[in-house]
């Protein structure tokens, strides 16, 4: 449940902090959400995003469960990337260093993958893959980038046909995983308590699909099932770049988890993003 859960939120976070005009100077965007599950929150998630003024850009997520989910699954992990940005706006974003590291029910997990020449490089993985995955191909890590990449890469075109219709491909030193973004257009949302936003917003459909890297102990078939998930995108910042401001996704034996922004604003990456009570 959780680790897919775990792919396609950053998926649906990600999916249009690049999708307004995108200039060098853009202060660091800070985004936080809550999700839940029939009505009880069940997990938080931080997004934090800067495109610099030396041709790079950064993205880091942290997602944590959280409420009745936390005394099953207790965990968090922080995910980062950084990298280059092409000067020709339809060129894809180059990554050049990601990483993850977390902490699940007491076991630290820990991912560092370079790049070379577009080619992932893992550095550190633990724990090793033997313990509990089967490895993926080399031929299958060719051609990937992590998901934080992927996406900030994708939603670049969002800025340019104002449509979601992207695909990509990724591995984060463990699994390899594709997603497909298509657009369902515009929608209305109502006021809910658990969020801030109402209005407008343009909603988009997502998909991701395990290719390879399938943990030894859980069921293949399961796994291999496409995991869908919606996200609405709305700009509340004049002058930033839209951001989701309702997820659903779908976490599997819990249903669909329903993520609410609960706030967005400029400001330095090392700041502490506020949560609700």
């Amino acid at each position: 449940m959780w680790p897919s859960m775990r792919a396609l939120i950053p998926l649906a976070a990600c999916l249009s902090f690049a999708a307004g005009p995108v200039l060098a100077d853009t202060a660091p965007i800070r985004a936080s959400y809550t999700g839940y599950v029939a009505g009880m929150p069940v997990m938080e998630l931080d997004a934090e995003f800067q495109f610099g003024t030396d041709g790079r850009y950064r993205v880091v997520t942290t997602f944590r469960t959280r409420g009745i989910v936390a005394a099953f699954v207790s965990g968090e992990q922080t995910s980062r990337t950084e990298g280059i940005v092409p000067r020709q706006p339809d060129a894809a974003l180059q990554p050049v260093r990601y990483s993850m590291d977390g902490l699940w029910n007491g076991r630290t997990r820990r991912i560092a993958v370079d790049y070379d020449r577009g080619a992932p490089i893992i550095r550190a993985l633990e724990p090793a893959n033997t313990d509990e995955r089967e490895p993926v191909p080399a031929d299958k890590q060719q051609g990937t980038v992590d998901v934080l990449t992927a996406l900030a890469t994708l939603t670049r075109a969002v800025s340019r046909t104002g449509a979601c219709e992207g695909q990509a491909a990724t591995f984060d030193g463990r699994r390899r995983t594709d997603f497909v973004a298509t657009t369902v257009g515009q929608e209305v949302l109502e006021r809910d308590r658990r969020g801030i936003f109402v209005g407008q917003a343009t909603a988009c459909r997502f998909e991701g699909r395990q290719i390879a890297g399938f943990h030894r102990n859980f069921d293949r078939t399961e796994s291999e099932r496409p995991r869908q998930g919606r996200a609405w995108i709305a700009r509340l910042i004049a002058d930033a770049p839209p951001v989701p401001v309702r997820m659903e996704v779908e976490t599997g034996f819990f249903g669909s988890a329903v993520i609410h922004l609960t706030k967005v604003e400029r400001g330095g990456l090392a700041t502490p993003v506020s949560r609700p009570n």
